[in-house]
C-alpha cells in the first residue's frame, strides 16, 4: 500500500467516512500523512467519568460514533454494530492515541466537547493531562460548544485556555452549585469572547452580573437579583447591540423593586409581562422566581 501513487491514496480517503479515517492512517506513513492533512470530520467528542467507568464518544456529521467504554480492567470499542475487546491499559491507550489524533489536527473544527464526571478525581486528572499533552499554544482547540459536567473547580480553568477565544460561542456549567467552577473564568478570553452561556446554578453565592454583559443570551441560576443589579441590566445590558434574550432565575423570590427598575407603576402580581423601551424594544416576563428578558424583532 505504501507504493500507491500519492493522488489514487487522495482518493482512497476521500471515499472513507471521516469516522473511519482512523484507522486508513495507521495502513502506512503516506495514508497517515494524507489523512492528518484533512479535517478529521469529528464534530462531536463526549468524555465521561462515573465511578468504575470511563466512555468517550467520538462522533461525525452524520452522528457516526466511536464508542469507547472502559469498565475494571475491559476496554469495549464498538462502531457500527461492530464492537472489539481489549484487556488491561491497551484500550485506554488506545483511546488516547485516537483522540489525540482528532485534537492535534489544525483542521479540526468540533460544534461540541463535552465533559462529563461525577467523583473519581484521579481519572478527572487524567482527562486533564491528556487535553494537556496534546495541546499546543501555537494550535488552540477549535471548538464551537463546550459542556461541564464535572463537579472539579480545576477541570474548567485547564481546559479553558486550551480553547481558541472567538471560535468558541457557547459555553454551559453544570457546576451543581460550585460558584468556585466559574469564577476563575470571568478574566479568561474564552469568557469574553463567547456569544452564549449557560449555568445551571451558582449555588447561595451572588452572580457578578456584569461577567454576563457582553453575551447575546445567556441562563443563569443566581442566589438572588438585586435592585442593583436590574438598573445595571436596565442600563448597561439593554443598551448593548449585541443582546438578544436572557433568562435569571433563583430559588428566592426576585423583590418587587427589581420589577420597579423597568416599571415604576408596577403591582405586584403573578406572572406579568412589561414592555421596556429604550429605543429598543424589550419584553419582561416575571414570576416572582425568574425573569426573562427578550428584545423584540
Amino acid at each position: 500500500m505504501s507504493n500507491l501513487p500519492l493522488d489514487v491514496i487522495h482518493k482512497i480517503v476521500e471515499k472513507v467516512e471521516p469516522i473511519e479515517r482512523l484507522s486508513v492512517r495507521k495502513v502506512c506513513r503516506n495514508f497517515r500523512a494524507i489523512v492528518d492533512n484533512k479535517d478529521p470530520g469529528i464534530k462531536r467528542v463526549v468524555l465521561n467519568i462515573h465511578h468504575s467507568q470511563f466512555q468517550m464518544w467520538l462522533l461525525d456529521a452524520k452522528s457516526t460514533v466511536i464508542h469507547y467504554d472502559f469498565s475494571h480492567s475491559h476496554c469495549t470499542v464498538n462502531y457500527n454494530d461492530r464492537n472489539e475487546r481489549f484487556k488491561g491499559v491497551n484500550g485506554l491507550k488506545m483511546a488516547e492515541t485516537d483522540l489525540s489524533v482528532v485534537m492535534k489536527n489544525s483542521k479540526l473544527q468540533l460544534e461540541v466537547l463535552e465533559f462529563q464526571g461525577y467523583d473519581r478525581i484521579q481519572k478527572k486528572e487524567t482527562f486533564m493531562n491528556w487535553f494537556k499533552e496534546m495541546s499546543d499554544s501555537k494550535n488552540l482547540y477549535k471548538v464551537k460548544r463546550i459542556d461541564f459536567s464535572i463537579n472539579l473547580p480545576t477541570f474548567a480553568a485547564t481546559i479553558f485556555p486550551l480553547l481558541q477565544p472567538g471560535f468558541l460561542e457557547e459555553i454551559c456549567i453544570y457546576c451543581s452549585g460550585n460558584p468556585d467552577y466559574v469564577d476563575q473564568l470571568f478574566e479568561m478570553e474564552q469568557w469574553k469572547r463567547a456569544k452564549s452561556i449557560f449555568i445551571d446554578s451558582y449555588g447561595e453565592k451572588h452572580f457578578p452580573i456584569e461577567n454576563l454583559f457582553h453575551l447575546t443570551h445567556f441562563f443563569i441560576d443566581t442566589a438572588y437579583l438585586s435592585v442593583a443589579d436590574a438598573v445595571k441590566i436596565r442600563d448597561i445590558l439593554l443598551k448593548s447591540t449585541v443582546f438578544e434574550s436572557g433568562i435569571i432565575t433563583s430559588r428566592n423570590i426576585f423583590s418587587v423593586g427589581v420589577v420597579r427598575v423597568f416599571n415604576p407603576n408596577f403591582i405586584a402580581r403573578r406572572p406579568f409581562r412589561v414592555d421596556y423601551d429604550n429605543g429598543s424594544h424589550f419584553s419582561l416576563l416575571y414570576d416572582h422566581i425568574s425573569i426573562k428578558i427578550e428584545k423584540k424583532k
